[in-house]
């Protein structure tokens, strides 16, 4: 039997129920009942019945949801860390210790936790996202993210090296500084008492150091200044810009470039005044007048901005403007020690171990940086600048924020409407992208599928920004 539908004229077409019949060698049909009168959703469902297909009484009734898995914030990490070909640079080939490392990496930025509460969420009975089904891990324990954090440690070197070369040329301004932060425990080697920057008292801590390129993207961890200065090619050590206190004569004496410099005047609530100071081997002078320095009564110290860069190459305003872009090393460290990736407290004993771990933190906010990049038309974050605003007056005020920044930040909108989210709530935003199993009930055969939740417009939007899908291979 089968349901045809046969032209009528002027009218509707009538909706007929027939079946084939052979008589002799000739295939004919008959009707069985005219349908016309019924609504279409009804003949829709005897279609299907006709095709070997079941009626559904009540579709809520007839589907279960096996389970949901929060996946947008998954792909848009995962998808980012692809299109950067961070994958490749930590091992070419598909294998359970890269996605071991990925799944560290992804959960660092969505969630930082230890590493048994990760191991937790990358096994299929208590996993609470779809990241260990979008890289293929059907378990793992803590001690499989260790050996994978020792398979990471190295090729640490490989991988800075590989991302220097892409960020980096001869001769380019990087970002280099230290930082601290405390360890739980008293048995790593690496772990010494200190001035302590967490106000930890008590605590044993361990130094690192992160370098960044000129935009404040992180390249590198601990001691990799000495491997950058390998892509100098045509010089022997990497040139420096420092500062210095005018009481720390030494700092002045053997200067590679004596010249024009600018210096600060800081007064006890730590505001004041550039200037420029002329340098030589025994002495300096304040081009401030005696009014000036009067009026400047409460002058805490003078602080000297100093460069081994020559001055046709690197002059005054360029070295300050240098020497500022630290702001953006100080912006990295506070994501990567608190504000997202959290770096802090550190459990591992090992040596190999707390590298590892801060290596992983560096990698982790490599890709946040990139991420961070690409969404900020929909952050509070700083867009980039068009040509017009935010131009630097004067190298010595603070940068102020462009226009578009400014309004998103009093509207809390978007130019194009969209709300305003911070980095974190827009990746809480995009968890709410869900993946969805479904198991059919009281049907002859039984049906299982998967459905992804459709985005909201703002959601595709940040996927687009990124470049990424929700359909996620390995």
């Amino acid at each position: 039997m089968y349901i045809e539908r046969v032209p009528n004229r002027n009218s509707p077409p009538a909706v007929l129920l027939r079946e084939s019949y052979r008589e002799g060698s000739k295939i004919r049909k008959r009707t069985l009942a005219n349908l016309s009168k019924l609504p279409e959703s009804v003949v829709d469902n005897l279609k299907i019945v006709l095709r070997g297909g079941a009626a559904i009484e009540n579709l809520s009734n007839s589907f279960s949801v096996e389970r949901s898995l929060p996946h947008g914030h998954v792909a848009a990490v995962l998808g980012t860390i692809k299109k950067l070909g961070l994958h490749n640079l930590i091992a070419p080939d598909n294998s359970t210790k890269r996605a071991l490392v990925l799944a560290m990496l992804v959960a660092r930025i969505l969630d930082p936790r230890s590493k048994l509460a990760t191991a937790r969420g990358l096994n299929s009975e208590t996993c609470f996202s779809s990241l260990s089904e979008l890289l293929g891990l059907e378990k793992a324990d803590e001690d499989d993210l260790y050996s994978a954090l020792d398979w990471l440690v190295e090729k640490q070197a490989l991988i800075e090296n590989e991302l220097a070369k892409i960020h980096l040329t001869e001769g380019s301004l990087v970002l280099y500084d230290l930082s601290s932060t405390y360890f739980e425990g008293t048995q790593c080697p690496l772990a010494k008492y200190g001035y302590n920057r967490d106000k930890k008292k008590g605590f044993l801590q361990i130094v690192f150091g992160l370098l960044c390129d000129k935009l404040g993207c992180p390249i590198a961890s601990e001691k990799a200044v000495t491997r950058v200065a390998l892509l100098q090619a045509t010089q022997k050590e990497l040139d420096k810009i420092v500062t210095a206190t005018h009481r720390d004569k030494r700092a002045l004496k053997g200067a590679d470039q004596i010249g024009l410099r600018v210096g600060r005047v800081l007064n006890s609530k730590g505001v004041g005044k550039y200037f420029n100071i002329s340098i030589t081997e025994e002495s300096f002078s304040y081009s401030l007048n005696e009014a000036a320095i009067t009026k400047e009564a409460a002058l805490d110290g003078v602080y000297i901005i100093r460069t081994s860069v020559r001055a046709e190459t690197l002059n005054a305003a360029q070295t300050l403007r240098a020497y500022k872009s630290l702001a953006q090393v100080e912006q990295a460290f506070r994501s990567y020690k608190t504000v997202d990736l959290k770096v802090r407290p550190i459990y591992h004993r090992l040596e190999q171990r707390v590298k590892a771990h801060v290596f992983l933190c560096m990698l982790a906010y490599y890709v946040e940086w990139h991420m961070r990049k690409a969404l900020a038309p929909l952050l509070l974050d700083e867009e980039k600048v068009t040509e017009g605003e935010g131009k630097i007056v004067s190298v010595v005020v603070p940068a102020k924020r462009s226009k578009k920044t400014r309004a998103k930040a009093a509207t809390k909108k978007t130019i194009e409407k969209f709300p305003v989210h911070s980095f974190r709530t827009m990746i809480a935003d995009l968890a709410t992208i869900v993946k969805n199993k479904f198991q059919s009930q009281g049907l002859e055969a039984s049906l299982t599928f998967e459905k992804i939740t459709q985005p909201t417009v703002l959601q595709q939007k940040a996927l687009d920004l990124l470049g990424v899908s929700l359909i996620c291979t390995q």
